[in-house]
């Protein structure tokens, strides 16, 4: 048993470190080693985080189409990670729509409206299923605040191609 507690201790002090090293990485805008490294930890750890990581370094390096590839990945680990779990949730643990929300933030940075336009939706969904836009609703159950989504929402349509050939008013 103690065996176990020493390899798990290894693991997390080797994950860890790769963590560090992506980071580093990624902050001297060395994207694609970044993107590979935590993809190594994604690997080991399963952890959704780990892989939107990876995702994020992608959109950097303007690979889109794998950024959107890598994302169905994101949501298939956080499924598992919902699935697996025996206890309450990590008070660390990123909510999905927290990361579909960061996700067309970042296409809508890089100028990626149409491909935007998908998450967009998707967080429409949320917020109309939930039927609060309550901020201290809405953060305590991890979800971005209805004001940062209309925002987001202004800056899409300022843009999107759709919005610009047809010239309508959306109502939400």
């Amino acid at each position: 048993m103690s065996d176990q507690v020493i390899y798990g201790d290894m693991k997390l002090i080797l994950e860890d470190d790769l963590i560090k090293k992506a980071l580093e990485a990624f902050e001297t805008k060395e994207y694609q080693v970044a993107s590979k490294l935590f993809q190594e930890v994604f690997i080991r750890s399963k952890k959704s985080i780990d892989c939107f990581n990876a995702v994020v370094c992608l959109i950097y390096l303007k690979k889109f189409d794998d950024a959107e590839e890598k994302f169905i990945n994101v949501v298939k680990a956080w499924n598992d990670e919902v699935d697996n779990r025996t206890a309450p949730p990590d008070t660390d643990q990123i909510n999905l729509a927290s990361l579909t929300y960061n996700f067309m933030r970042y296409l809508i940075q890089f100028k990626e409206y149409n491909r935007a336009w998908k998450y967009f939706l998707d967080m429409l969904g949320v917020y109309k299923h939930l039927k609060i836009t309550d901020s201290t609703f809405l953060y305590l159950r991890g979800i971005p605040f209805f004001i940062d989504f209309i925002t987001a929402m202004d800056l899409l349509f300022a843009e999107l191609t759709i919005y610009q050939k047809n010239k309508k008013l959306y109502m939400i």
